[in-house]
């Protein structure tokens, strides 16, 4: 029974580290809106390959767009 609940902890163990360093697919350019005629840029920002997100300048709205997206 030890020998069980020990394997069982190492097997999750394990899958909480993969998907801990999981990495995106793609990164992508965002480019915030101030409204939903999408015609006034508010902001800007990406999301890398590396996982994180960088808000260059402005504000983050709901009104949004993704563009150049690269793959990882």
């Amino acid at each position: 029974m030890k020998r069980q609940l020990t394997a069982l902890a190492l097997v999750a163990g394990l899958a909480v580290a993969t998907v801990a360093i999981a990495k995106p697919q793609y990164g992508y350019i965002i480019t915030y809106y101030s409204d939903a005629s999408y015609t006034t840029v508010v902001g800007d920002g990406e999301f890398t390959c590396a996982g994180k997100w960088k808000l260059y300048n402005g504000v983050k709205t709901d009104f949004y767009l993704e563009s150049n997206e690269t793959e990882c």
